[in-house]
């Protein structure tokens, strides 16, 4: 009834994601957003949203500083929308880490 007192999650999805470095971010290391899934009608506030991403680096700090750099860029595009009297909008992160970094020499 009142959308203007929402938090849509695709606006806070979309200033999150305007401020991050994505695709190729060095030589060693890259990051995307391949999926994102939300909202269940059109004349309502998209009150959730999932999305997966994927940062790889052949560098383990650089992956580390990738991660908390998509991290950080939500937490602050989050903290632009809070309400004062609800804990929203909130961040939940499932981190699953398929592969260790391998270097091999030429030789």
């Amino acid at each position: 009834m009142e959308p203007e007192k929402g938090v849509s999650a695709l606006e806070v999805a979309a200033k999150a994601i305007s401020n991050m470095k994505l695709g190729r971010i060095d030589d060693e290391t890259t990051a995307n957003i391949g999926v994102i899934n939300g909202g269940r009608a059109t004349n309502i506030v998209m009150d959730k949203l999932d999305m997966k991403a994927e940062a790889r680096s052949h560098d383990p700090q650089k992956l580390e500083d990738e991660v908390a750099h998509i991290e950080k860029c939500f937490e602050d595009a989050i903290a632009e929308r809070k309400l004062d009297d609800e804990d929203l909008p909130r961040l939940e992160v499932n981190r699953k880490d398929d592969y260790k970094a391998v270097q091999m020499s030429r030789g």
